[in-house]
């Protein structure tokens, strides 16, 4: 009778202890679960604009005017990749003046990463409006300008964030097409 109960002994254990183990893990994929909901709730609140498309966020009124491809550049692009040109508008709808640059306009690399403008756009284009690093802009202000980007040629559909501020999210998605 003595095995008897140890062997009772040790099955219980290993019962209590795999129940246990399953109650963690099972609280964890809820938890999971909740995060990736809230997270597709709000990728599908934002909405994407196209070209021509003007978005409001907090401090300013956004849109990409055009896109084109530079015909003429002062330095070569590299192998397998190509200029494109992004004339943004933006007008500063906020109550106080406020400032925007090009680093708050990145696309999304084939890596599923942000990119900003390559290093060496900030001239050399034969671009209008011509290329810019910042601008300042009063109350009621509109500024248009135009970013220059350096992208694989295998890209074909772009999506381009606008971020004040360098926030998590985008407070405007674009889409658009090289």
């Amino acid at each position: 009778m003595t095995m008897r109960k140890i062997f009772l002994f040790m099955v219980c254990a290993i019962m209590v202890l795999s129940l246990v183990a399953c109650g963690k893990e099972t609280g964890d994929v809820g938890q999971v679960e909740k995060q990736g909901n809230q997270e597709q709730q709000v990728q599908q609140e934002k909405k994407v604009y196209g070209v021509g498309e003007y978005v409001k966020t907090e401090n300013y009124e956004v849109a990409i005017a055009k896109v084109t491809k530079p015909t003429k550049w002062k330095f070569e692009p590299e192998e397998g990749k190509e200029y494109v040109a992004v004339e943004i508008s933006i007008k500063n709808i906020s109550d106080e003046d406020g400032s925007v640059g090009q680093s708050d306009f990145q696309y999304v690399g084939e890596d599923g990463k942000l990119t900003g403008r390559y290093p060496n756009t900030y001239s050399g284009f034969d671009v209008d409006p011509d290329t810019f690093g910042t601008e300042d802009l009063e109350i009621g202000q509109t500024f248009n300008g135009t970013i220059v980007y350096l992208m694989p040629k295998s890209m074909e559909e772009i999506e381009l964030w606008f971020r004040e501020g360098w926030t998590e999210s985008p407070d405007a998605v674009f889409k658009f097409s090289k």
